[in-house]
Parts: structure tokens; sequence; C-alpha cells
């Protein structure tokens, strides 16, 4: 049981990475970077269409980044689940005794 339980968690890590990687809409410019102030000043000061749209396209390249380290991150929970040698036990026990320590 839980070497079908390993594999079907292996074979959705691998789905995902796949989504993850293809799933993303590949642009033929790479989106604009903007500092913190930069991106402030901009807004503060936006008045054509243009600007408008220079701070949308920053926002969802940011949002597609985010999206694809949130995908990044589930295939990491799956991995880690996946990893039969770690047991919910030992982890308690590991983390109360480093806990008592400090």
């Amino acid at each position: 049981m839980k070497r079908i339980f390993a594999v079907l968690c292996v074979l959705s890590l691998s789905f995902v990475m796949t989504v993850a990687a293809f799933g993303q809409t590949p642009s033929a410019v790479k989106p604009e970077h903007l500092s913190k102030q930069q991106l402030n000043t901009l807004i503060a000061t936006a008045k054509t269409p243009a600007e408008h749209e220079r701070i949308a396209k920053f926002y969802e390249a940011s949002a597609q980044d985010y999206r694809a380290q949130a995908s990044e991150h589930e295939a990491m929970v799956a991995a880690y689940k996946a990893n039969s040698s770690l047991s919910t036990d030992k982890n308690r026990a590991s983390t109360s005794t480093i806990a008592s320590t400090l």
C-alpha cells in the first residue's frame, strides 16, 4: 500500500512539474523589472493608457511568477510526503527535542 502511495505521489509530482513548466505562457519580450520606488512613482503619476498598461503588465508578470513559485512549493510538499523514510512521529520527536534544548 505504501509503495502504491509513493508511486502515485511521484506521478502527481511529475504532473505538477510538467504543468508548471509548460503551463506558463511564453512571451516574446521579457517583462520589465521595476524597483519599488519606480513602481510607486509610476502609480502616482500615471496618466496615459500606456503608463497604466505598463503597471498592469508588471503586476501580471509578478502574479505569473508567484503562481510558478506556488507550483514549485506544491511539488516540494508532494515530494516530502512521498518520502517514506520520514514519519510524523519521528518529526514530532525531533522537533520537541530541538525545542526543549533551546
